[in-house]
């Protein structure tokens, strides 16, 4: 009915309107309500004048998918930058009655002729969860969960929330011992109080009004597909009784989920990411010298399942030292999983002069809103690096030329030189017996000759391969003197540099002295793992090795400002006193 009389009115306020400005539009409170909860619904005319002419009745969308609680007619004026500004309108109070998503279709007008139509509008109605104990409900109190997604896919973000109903303000002061339902099967989090906005509103639930409070929200990350249930949240309501308040056990319904498995194509670097990311990567030098460090960073920023993601590593090469990377969090959880960003810094360190081409980096995750998989990848990154070329690898099996097929295959002389003989012209029966004995003789000259370079290099290729595999053994066989070590003075030494830019190389310097120690090497001949070696042999413990390892590996990676805060100096000097204990065990 007053549908039809807001038509009369817009009607009869007509005038010439040739050179006014008119819009139509419509506007809605919320585009995603529950069950039993109303909202509001406008349709308005804005002009320039104070009236408009309307050729024909407004034509409203159909609207029988919501029941209608309320209307009501507006109209206003106001000055908006010195000109006059007409607005009449239609305001609806709806109630969403069942789950599902409507489209409330454009409400159309004729004015002067012209058609003016309103946009179109897509509501989501939800479920709602009802009471189940009846006692608590006549008292008009219950407890409710509701997801906002019940099918998502692995390690898609979801929110969990659960209210307390009330028709009244002092049923709030009556519910005890809440807690909560069992959520295994997901990876969740509660969201803070700040991240979730007003907790207490006014719904309407099956046409009567109550007070609603949300007691606690969650983030859930689902972490298998298949069926999975959340148990129901519990609470005690106090009613008052003959003989004093008895409690009322209230209870919210159990909640079934259908979590999809991601779809099939992952990419190849796929590690399980799910959201919305970006990635940004930055290197803060592009020309270095030959053994000065660069740092390489990569950022991931966005929101989704962050806190369990895996960042993209760089790919080197044999002359480009990658370290292990230090790894940055600033995170914070939000209602569509955790936003913020994650960076990981990596130092490389080139041994040689030259151009490096560092692979792109790539990065891949899965999208749950367009359901697709998605691969970030970055530019190419190339450093200039000043210094001594790398050495070129000789192949040791190179023939210095070739003389005939024959020489080739040294040990099959007697074979190849009759078919030599043989190729000789005819007329060679023809020269003097001396001349046939003058060029058979150099042919097996120069074939002894090739055979005893070819000797030559065998032998002395098995004497350098003997000479580097003696090394270890003539090093346990007579050992050398090594640096003096005084592990009470070195030590003390290096509790006072602990603040300071060199207490990294310090560090190295005294974790070299016990290996060397330990296995009788002298810096020319010292590396890593011809360390190990000799100290697996000489049965030194696994445990020892492996921390002596880490240790110089760290210190060596922290001199190049990898490892800079005064914790983590703390924590290698912590760790180098408990090596030297161990060291000073074994004697």
């Amino acid at each position: 009915m007053k549908l039809f009389y807001f038509t009369i009115v817009l009607t009869m306020l007509w005038s010439k309107t040739w050179a006014q400005n008119v819009t139509f539009k419509s506007q809605v409170s919320s585009q995603q309500v529950r069950v039993g909860e109303h909202f509001k619904l406008g349709f308005y005319l804005i002009s320039d004048s104070r009236s408009i002419s309307v050729d024909s009745p407004i034509d409203y969308p159909n609207l029988k998918s919501f029941r209608v609680l309320d209307e009501t007619n507006v109209r206003n004026f106001q000055v908006v930058n010195g000109q006059m500004q007409s607005s009449s309108g239609l305001e609806l109070v709806l109630l969403a009655e069942k789950e599902g998503n409507y489209r409330i279709g454009p409400a159309k007008v004729v004015i002067d002729g012209r058609t003016y139509s309103t946009r179109t509008l897509d509501i989501t109605v939800i479920e709602r969860s009802n009471a189940t104990n009846q006692a608590a409900h006549n008292q008009g109190v219950f407890l409710s969960s509701e997801v906002t997604k019940k099918n998502p896919y692995v390690n898609e973000a979801i929110n969990l929330s659960v209210k307390l109903y009330a028709t009244n303000y002092n049923a709030f002061n009556r519910v005890r011992n809440f807690k909560p339902a069992n959520l295994s099967g997901f990876d969740a989090k509660t969201i803070p109080d700040e991240e979730m906005g007003e907790r207490m509103k006014q719904e309407m639930i099956n046409g009567r009004y109550y007070i609603s409070e949300e007691l606690v929200r969650y983030l859930l990350f689902p972490q298998d597909a298949g069926n999975l249930k959340i148990g129901s949240f519990t609470a005690d309501l106090y009613i008052s009784g003959y003989y004093g308040a008895d409690p009322v056990k209230l209870s919210s319904e159990p909640i079934h989920l259908k979590v999809k498995s991601l779809p099939a194509g992952k990419p190849k670097n796929f590690s399980g990411a799910v959201g919305n990311f970006t990635m940004q990567t930055t290197i803060d030098k592009t020309n270095l010298n030959q053994e000065e460090s660069a740092n390489i960073a990569i950022e991931i920023s966005g929101e989704g399942n962050l806190n369990n993601i895996a960042l993209p590593s760089i790919r080197g090469n044999e002359h480009l030292e990658i370290y292990p990377p230090q790894k940055h969090e600033n995170l914070s959880i939000s209602s569509k999983g955790y936003k913020g960003k994650i960076s990981e810094k990596f130092v490389v360190i080139p041994q040689y002069g030259g151009e490096y081409h560092l692979d792109p980096i790539e990065f891949s995750y899965f999208n749950p809103t367009t359901e697709k998989y998605v691969t970030l990848t970055s530019k190419t990154i190339k450093l200039a690096v000043n210094g001594n070329p790398a050495p070129v690898k000789v192949d040791s099996t190179a023939k210095v030329g070739q003389v005939n097929d024959y020489l080739a295959n040294i040990g099959k002389e007697s074979s190849t030189l009759p078919t030599l003989t043989e190729k000789l012209p005819e007329k060679v029966e023809e020269i003097s017996g001396n001349i046939w004995i003058w060029l058979l003789g150099g042919i097996m000259v120069l074939v002894g000759g090739i055979v005893w370079y070819r000797k030559k290099n065998t032998t002395e290729k098995n004497e350098n391969i003997l000479e580097e595999k003696s090394k270890i053994q003539s090093q346990k066989n007579n050992p050398k003197p090594v640096l003096k070590l005084n592990c009470k003075k070195d030590l003390q030494e290096l509790k006072t540099l602990v603040h300071e830019p060199i207490f990294y190389t310090k560090q190295e310097e005294l974790l070299m002295k016990i290996g060397q120690n330990l296995t009788h090497l002298d810096v020319a001949n010292f590396t890593d793992q011809r360390a190990i070696t000799l100290m697996k042999e000489a049965q030194i413990s696994e445990d020892f090795i492996v921390e002596w390892h880490r240790l110089l590996s760290n210190a060596r990676r922290a001199k190049y400002g990898a490892m800079k805060n005064t914790s983590d100096s703390l924590q290698a000097l912590s760790d180098t006193e408990s090596l030297i204990r161990m060291y000073q065990a074994i004697g």
